[in-house]
């Protein structure tokens, strides 16, 4: 056990730098660090810009809000355990939930932080909240899709299943998708009935993704399949060099996928196909972001690496290790949230 404890604590010990990092002496990065917060001791989940201002929640039990001019925290809202799912919320009202000891969802004031309902003994929550116009849908690791009125936090209805490996997704008008390690369900979002079922082709090892009217699927066999949520009929399936563990991404009419081997792909959703994109010696832990002329990818090391139309390396930062979050897009730059609650705001030079 003292070993164990050693570890633990030693887990980080790579300081953050203060400045970007250039790839190369020829390939400086083109980016100013604006500022650096370090506000708690990482995020999970996605995260919400609304205005001027970044919301996140993460290890050390706290939702918190910076605002994005100077980086400095406006509040923050312990709650009772690990927020693993993270931040999701439109208008003025944001929705979070906890994982230990017993769970709970909360929903919260953007502007405050100050709690508008929550509901204790949901079950530990590590999966992200999906909300549709009156109902917040949870997804209890112990096993059940748990279905919460928006407006005040009652209890709709509970569907017990095995547990769920990624965030429900709306399907067709009325019905939810649920997938689980083996089978992928069609709920009746009135009252959570089953009404049909199917097998997958592997097992689900990344988050599955949108691309309208698809989903996405992607699994720890290298399979990646489309999936029409009206009837879970499978549209196309192709197969990657490795199993995938980062969450597949899709930015307008373009997939990309990233494998445990280190292969970049992006599929093109008009006409699917396996197209190569880069492959890395070092492990891939965020999926791929196209920005202006670069695609940025994410790496275990902490780095942020800008890749060329050819999948060349043409510059990077560093940040805290590792870089599980998407950047962040702004008018003159980017955020680069690291993996140590450091969130950089850099701008172009």
């Amino acid at each position: 056990m003292g070993a164990g404890l050693v570890n633990a604590a030693c887990a980080y010990v790579r300081p953050i730098p203060d400045a970007p990092l250039a790839a190369d002496s020829t390939h400086a990065a083109p980016l100013t660090q604006r500022w650096l917060a370090r506000v708690n001791q990482g995020f999970l989940g996605p995260m919400l810009l609304r205005n001027d201002t970044l919301i996140g929640a993460g290890y050390d039990r706290r939702v918190v809000a910076v605002e994005l001019s100077r980086g400095s925290k406006v509040w923050e809202l312990r709650l009772n355990g690990g927020a693993s799912a993270g931040v999701v919320g439109t208008g003025d009202t944001i929705f979070s939930a906890s994982d230990r000891p017993d769970g709970s969802v909360q929903a919260m004031r953007r502007a405050s932080g100050a709690v508008v309902w929550r509901r204790r003994h949901t079950g530990r929550i590590a999966l992200p909240l999906l909300l549709t116009d009156s109902l917040v849908i949870a997804a209890p690791s112990t096993g059940s899709v748990l279905a919460l009125d928006r407006a005040n936090g009652d209890r709709r209805w509970t569907r017990r299943m095995a547990p769920l490996v990624a965030p429900a997704q709306l399907g067709a008008p009325g019905e939810l998708v649920a997938l689980t390690s083996d089978s992928i369900y069609r709920l009746s979002l009135a009252d959570g009935k089953v009404i049909a079922a199917v097998p997958t082709s592997g097992s689900a090892s990344a988050s599955w993704v949108r691309a309208d009217p698809l989903l996405v699927l992607a699994a720890g066999t290298g399979d990646v399949s489309a999936i029409r949520p009206g009837d879970l009929s499978i549209a196309w399936h192709l197969h990657v060099d490795g199993p995938v563990l980062v969450p597949p991404a899709v930015f307008g009419d373009t997939l990309w996928i990233v494998t445990q081997t280190g292969s970049i792909y992006r599929i093109p959703m008009q006409d699917p196909k396996v197209e190569r994109f880069a492959e890395f010696a070092d492990p891939v832990s965020a999926p791929p972001t196209p920005w202006r002329s670069w695609v940025l990818v994410g790496m275990a090391d902490g780095t942020l690496r800008a890749l060329g139309a050819d999948g060349v390396e043409a510059w990077r930062v560093a940040v805290g290790r590792p870089l599980v979050e998407t950047p962040i897009a702004l008018p003159d730059g980017i955020i680069i949230v690291g993996g140590r609650g450091d969130i950089h705001r850099m701008v172009l030079r």
